[in-house]
């Protein structure tokens, strides 16, 4: 996929867990990506706006959170000019999983895996998908 060692995700999820395992199974996958991480919709909207140097390449958004939950944030993140530009994927454990995220907020939307090689299948399909790809790096 990507070999610049720039590219970062930044991924919003709640769970502590998912997100050690996002990170390590992306550290295997791909070394050279940065994965940043925020625990809820608040943190990940106020790292976006003035916390980070540089704007990640994608966002891994879970949409069961407490705070700000991810359909939340997609709402204040789709009405910034800078910030709605960055593709999103959305992933979540719950059915809320609906085509109106999709059409709403230009999104891609996955079910959570609930055992390792899943995750690390479909993280995998997820960074090595050509049509993805091409959408990250423009």
């Amino acid at each position: 996929m990507h070999s610049d060692h720039s590219f970062t995700i930044l991924l919003v999820d709640d769970d502590p867990d998912d997100i050690e395992l996002v990170r390590e199974i992306v550290r295997k996958l791909h070394p050279g990506i940065t994965c940043l991480a925020a625990e809820n919709g608040l943190v990940a909207i106020e790292m976006l706006r003035v916390g980070l140097n540089s704007l990640p390449n994608l966002v891994i958004l879970d949409l069961m959170m407490p705070v700000l939950n991810g359909e939340q944030f997609l709402e204040k993140m789709k009405v910034d000019p800078l910030l709605k530009q960055i593709p999103v994927i959305v992933w979540s454990t719950s059915n809320y999983l609906s085509q109106t995220l999709i059409e709403k907020y230009n999104v891609f939307l996955f079910q959570k895996p609930g055992r390792f090689s899943e995750m690390e299948d479909l993280l995998k399909s997820i960074l090595d998908d050509t049509d993805l790809s091409a959408r990250l790096v423009a």
